[in-house]
């Protein structure tokens, strides 16, 4: 609760979900004197899902409301681990009147001992939250939500969750926050918000730490692909905006199938080392084998196909240089250089967390077992890191 201090005295109340099993967590929280603070425990013991504690706080405001006789305005994800900034509520406020959705940036902690593991959230969220988001605010396209961070407005919430017969949130997604900020913007509207604190400062943003072992990343980046990739694709379908232009629905569809591309990009990827290691030992085989350097050349000098392997590595180099960009402009030149060869780092776990979320979601479909919620464990920040 340290890092909620700054939070309004008036106006704001802190609903956490609670298990019936998790003794420890309740025995925190409910020593806590504050006036804003609402535990919530659920009526069965976890864990099962985040889409099932966020309907059971959202049935928890309701209830709050009926009693108060106050309609709150809207609600705002937050994780236990998340650093919030002090700009973050009265933001909100001011958007509430003009989006449905607000998404503010998520800035990944740097973590001394992970620098590769961990590292690789770093230039993955910088040019999400810096381009990708951008972009597609820009088209006028709906935003998924991080998770964190996200304000949702009231009016549409209660059009979603009486729409779903219950809560907002889609019990059964992994990724609810994705399928739920999808719909938000559909309905009303969604921005991102990059509003730096002071002009040349840091970005008013939320900051946590992220997995910092190639088993935790993997879990979590398995999660999300299993979420956005395979339940996306089966529950949101290729749906669009109603009544958009054509063009955007185009450029709507085209972010969809963005999103739903890491499968298809794990196998480009591992097609792209293995080539990379065939030709690399028939290098070495060239220089050190007599017969072998009588062998034609894997590419014919000024071929068609070398040709085009030279515009893939102009747009590799130029792919790295723009993630570099946006790394360096959120932390420094020294992690915009580490950025280029995270890359590696971060195309083995995404081709690692493709096979496992495809063997996942294949036993699910196969065995008939619902998909089961993997919670990832998280580094709380040092007090040092919260200012």
């Amino acid at each position: 609760m340290s890092r909620y201090t700054h939070l309004p005295a008036r106006g704001v109340r802190l609903f956490v979900a609670l298990y019936p099993n998790d003794e420890g967590t309740a025995r925190v929280v409910k020593g806590i004197n504050d006036e804003r603070l609402f535990p919530v425990t659920l009526p069965h013991d976890g864990p099962t899902t985040k889409a099932d504690a966020l309907n059971a706080l959202w049935r928890a405001m309701r209830a709050e409301e009926r009693q108060s006789g106050e309609r709150i305005t809207g609600i705002v994800l937050h994780d236990a681990e998340d650093v919030t900034h002090p700009a973050e509520i009265p933001l909100f406020a001011h958007m509430a009147p003009r989006k449905a959705m607000v998404q503010l940036p998520v800035v990944p902690l740097r973590d001394a001992v992970s620098r590769w593991v961990s590292g690789h959230y770093i230039d993955e969220f910088a040019e999400q939250h810096g381009k990708t988001l951008v972009v597609r605010e820009a088209l006028g396209l709906p935003l998924p939500s991080a998770g964190v961070a996200t304000f949702f407005r009231r009016a549409e919430l209660s059009r979603i969750a009486d729409a779903r017969g219950g809560g907002p949130f889609a019990e059964h997604a992994l990724t609810e926050d994705y399928d739920l900020g999808l719909a938000m913007s559909r309905l009303g509207g969604g921005a991102l918000v990059r509003l730096p604190e002071v002009k040349g400062q840091r970005v008013v943003a939320t900051r946590e730490h992220f997995p910092a072992t190639l088993e935790a990343a993997l879990r979590q980046k398995t999660r999300w692909l299993t979420g956005i990739v395979f339940q996306g694709w089966q529950g949101l379908g290729w749906r669009t905006t109603a009544g958009a232009p054509a063009w955007r629905r185009l450029a709507e569809l085209w972010f969809l199938a963005r999103d739903r591309s890491p499968l298809l990009n794990a196998l480009f990827i591992s097609a792209g080392y293995l080539a990379a290691l065939v030709a690399g030992v028939c290098a070495i085989a060239a220089m050190t084998v007599p017969d072998a350097a009588a062998l034609p050349p894997l590419i014919e000098a000024g071929s068609s196909l070398a040709l085009l392997l030279w515009i893939t590595v102009g747009l590799l180099v130029w792919r790295l240089v723009v993630r570099a960009w946006f790394t360096g402009r959120l932390y420094g030149i020294l992690e915009a250089v580490l950025s280029v060869p995270r890359s590696i780092v971060a195309n083995v776990i995404a081709v690692l967390a493709a096979r496992r979320a495809f063997m996942r979601y294949a036993a699910a479909m196969l065995g008939g077992a619902p998909l089961a919620w993997d919670k990832t464990a998280h580094k709380y920040p040092a007090p040092e890191r919260e200012r």
